[in-house]
């Protein structure tokens, strides 16, 4: 192993739940791993679906050859779900309703090809560039729930109101659920689709470029004058080289827009009694 963990973190959105998102690291790799939030009430084995696909993503990262290559990775990711489905007789079932399916995204390191990955929307920080594939659907449907919670809090809701029932969110809460039909689909057949690990063949997009909106399933090579990264779930709207600077940018955000319905925009906003809007995960590395 060639990296060492200089700082991590991994902090659930509220105490009240499991923290969905998770760390990795290995003598070969290391992965920031996040479980995507549930979009129905159904659990497997006790667990909501993110944190068993957290789970079940991170025992296969553990299990990577050394010089696995990014698609080898995400067959072998894919395969850990999709195997889930057919020992508990599934697969028919998820094929049909894609909002059950045990999901998450993963960003990871290879030490040894010296690689960055990128299957879903994680997020990396490289000299001093922070690189977040964005899917498409969520920034619409964003903007939707920011829309709505502004009209209400102009015509007399609060804050702590929309904080303890979010109406917003409610009205996109629907699409929400559907959304769940665009992951790994064709970007020919919609705009809309974007990859992630469910079991199911990952969509090959390959742009991390937010304007492709698409979401990421991207590889980059780490230039050799590169001695520290940063890999992080998207629980942090600003990443930044530091944890402490990450976390201050955080908290100023929740203090100033606890909605999220202003300068960064979310599909959830900051609940009474919530550490934060979303779980998050936090991984520096010296390579």
């Amino acid at each position: 192993m060639s990296y060492s963990v200089i700082e991590q973190t991994v902090r659930g959105k509220s105490a009240a739940q499991p923290c969905q998102d998770s760390i990795v690291t290995t003598l070969d790799y290391c992965a920031v791993i996040d479980g995507s939030t549930a979009k129905t009430d159904r659990t497997y084995d006790g667990m909501a679906p993110g944190l068993l696909a957290a789970r079940l993503v991170a025992e296969s990262v553990r299990a990577l050859p050394s010089k696995a290559t990014l698609e080898e990775a995400t067959s072998l990711l894919t395969s850990a779900i999709r195997s889930y489905y057919l020992s508990h007789g599934l697969l028919d079932r998820v094929a049909r309703h894609p909002e059950e399916r045990i999901t998450a995204s993963v960003v990871i390191y290879s030490d040894s090809r010296r690689e960055i990955w990128w299957i879903g929307d994680c997020q990396c920080r490289v000299d001093g560039r922070t690189l977040h594939p964005v899917k498409r659907i969520d920034e619409v449907l964003s903007r939707i729930r920011a829309e709505a919670d502004r009209y209400l809090l102009s015509h007399g809701y609060t804050v702590d109101q929309l904080r303890r029932k979010d109406l917003g969110r409610q009205i996109i809460m629907g699409a929400l659920r559907d959304q769940c039909g665009f992951q790994n689909v064709s970007p020919a057949c919609c705009p809309y689709a974007y990859p992630v690990i469910d079991g199911f063949e990952v969509m090959r997009s390959s742009s991390l470029d937010s304007a492709d909106g698409q979401g990421g399933w991207s590889s980059i090579a780490v230039a050799p004058d590169i001695h520290q990264l940063v890999l992080a779930s998207d629980g942090y709207p600003y990443l930044a080289d530091t944890l402490a600077a990450s976390e201050r940018q955080l908290e100023d955000l929740l203090r100033q827009d606890p909605l999220l319905i202003r300068d960064c925009p979310s599909t959830k906003g900051l609940a009474v009694g919530a550490d934060s809007y979303d779980d998050r995960a936090y991984l520096r590395i010296s390579i």
